[in-house]
């Protein structure tokens, strides 16, 4: 009894200057033996101890810096794993030697680590993170800290990555055959079958009042004249509905409605952005070559191909031909091409001096094609291997140095205003030849004012050994 009551009053004395938590974990961890579990043990290890100290700690002062969405030095603080992993200095955490742990040494500011970094936590918090990793550093399984967001990454990409669905071809599955009514389009027998299974039953059809208008407004942007929705209430035929949206896709309307969201995601502008916004007169092909496109139903893997490498596209096209082969079909195609990466030319620039700032140009060229043809932020890769997606640096500079090598036309700026570098809409060969013809027209039109010149010249010296002036022509 009475070392019963010694060890009660021992207890006594350390509570009134240890936290209630510490004193939780140095007995818990008496009962278990302090030296280091085997992997296979951990899992046995009571988790109030973690759940009770250890877990409130990290989530206080460590997994803002150190989890899934951040990793500062590349190290983590979610898992058991991470943590035995460590980050660029190594293991965070020793099973072998705890003491040497870098995680305590860090605590401690010792060693030149310093976490937190504002000021040490408490000595008694840090003697229970020893503590914990003298007993194995258990860790309930299944528990993740900071929240369930998605995980870092890095480093070669894996077949799981690879196998995400929105990187997997698009296939063209078979419609539906277990639906009502009968004689649906394939579309429509997609949706009923969502609507059954959800239990909810399609809206009535709409007028023919209400119909015509709907599909006038959502292909073209514009709602139909009424002589247009006479004519098409008088029309009681049943491919009434199908002509009329063959008319609406055969309206210039039609381009212009639905070209314009594709140069919202590609950031079209009439100005260059930047300072003064110096007006670029010329974007408006571009502009002009997607509202086309659309309208001649261009493929869309062409659509996006000759945006990126028209020019590449083009000369490859009159690969082997001369100026005088080329007929008026084959030009009209290698310009509509070379317009095509107007997608290029209109990259923002930065800055008052463009040109020192050009990598950020092309920074933003890989930025607003990985989201408009990907749906994924390259430009995150430019410091770094993407923390969430599958593009690492060497893919961002992969696509870096085509677009290095790339001539950008120079728009024009606040402080230099003519644009250049513009590029010819004539392949070199025809252009080459042009300029033989101009050549030889300016050489005739000089020999022509030849005589002219030395006529004046002999009139002007008589004029002046008559009057004794000089240069009254304005010839020497």
């Amino acid at each position: 009894m009475r070392g019963l009551s010694k060890l009660r009053l021992s207890i006594r004395s350390v509570a009134a200057a240890v936290p209630i938590a510490f004193l939780a974990v140095m007995f818990v961890l008496s009962a278990w033996n302090v030296s280091p579990l085997r992997a296979d043990e951990v899992s046995s290890v009571p988790s109030d101890v973690f759940e009770n100290t250890i877990r409130p700690l990290f989530v206080t002062h460590c997994i803002e810096c150190h989890g899934p969405r951040k990793a500062e030095s590349g190290l983590r603080f979610d898992t058991r794993d991470t943590l035995l992993q460590g980050g660029d200095s190594g293991p965070a955490i020793s099973l072998e030697m705890p003491r040497e742990s870098l995680m305590l040494l860090a605590l401690r500011h010792q060693g030149g680590l310093e976490m937190p970094p504002d000021k040490p936590l408490p000595e008694a918090e840090i003697a229970a993170v020893e503590a914990w990793i003298r007993a194995g550093a258990p860790w309930p399984e299944g528990v993740v800290l900071g929240g369930t967001g998605p995980s870092l990454r890095g480093g070669e990409i894996t077949d799981q990555e690879r196998a995400f669905w929105s990187f997997q071809p698009i296939r063209d599955p078979q419609p539906p055959t277990d639906v009502d009514p009968p004689g649906l389009s394939e579309i429509d027998r997609f949706v009923m079958r969502k609507l059954k299974e959800m239990d909810l039953k399609p809206s009535p059809p709409a007028s023919r009042r209400d119909w015509i208008r709907r599909a006038t407004l959502d292909l073209t942007g514009l709602p139909p004249t009424p002589e247009q929705v006479q004519s098409f209430l008088d029309d009681p035929s049943e491919a009434a509905e199908v002509d009329r949206i063959e008319q609406l896709l055969a309206s210039s309307a039609y381009g212009e409605r639905w070209g314009r969201h594709w140069l919202d995601v590609v950031r079209y502008a009439d100005t260059a952005g930047e300072t003064a916004d110096y007006p670029t007169p010329l974007s408006y092909k571009y502009r002009n070559w997607v509202i086309d496109a659309l309208n001649a139903d261009l493929p869309y893997d062409h659509f996006v191909m000759q945006q990126i490498a028209g020019d590449v596209i083009a000369n490859a096209m009159l690969a082997g031909s001369d100026a005088d082969s080329m007929d008026d079909d084959q030009l009209r195609r290698y310009r509509e091409m070379l317009t095509a990466t107007g997608f290029i030319a209109i990259s923002r620039r930065f800055g008052f001096d463009v040109e020192n700032y050009h990598h950020l140009t092309i920074q933003d060229t890989i930025d607003v094609l990985g989201q408009a043809t990907l749906g994924l932020t390259l430009g995150c890769a430019r410091c770094h291997d993407h923390k969430f997606d599958p593009v690492n640096i060497e893919d961002y500079y992969a696509w870096y140095g085509i677009f290095a090598s790339t001539k950008y036309s120079f728009p024009g700026s606040e402080e230099k205003r003519r644009p250049y570098d513009l590029v010819p809409d004539v392949p070199p060969a025809v252009l080459a030849q042009r300029q033989r013809e101009i050549d030889l027209q300016m050489a005739s039109i000089e020999s022509q004012q030849q005589p002219i010149a030395e006529q004046l010249t002999q009139l002007n010296a008589q004029i002046q050994q008559a009057s004794g002036t000089s240069q009254f022509f304005g010839f020497e």
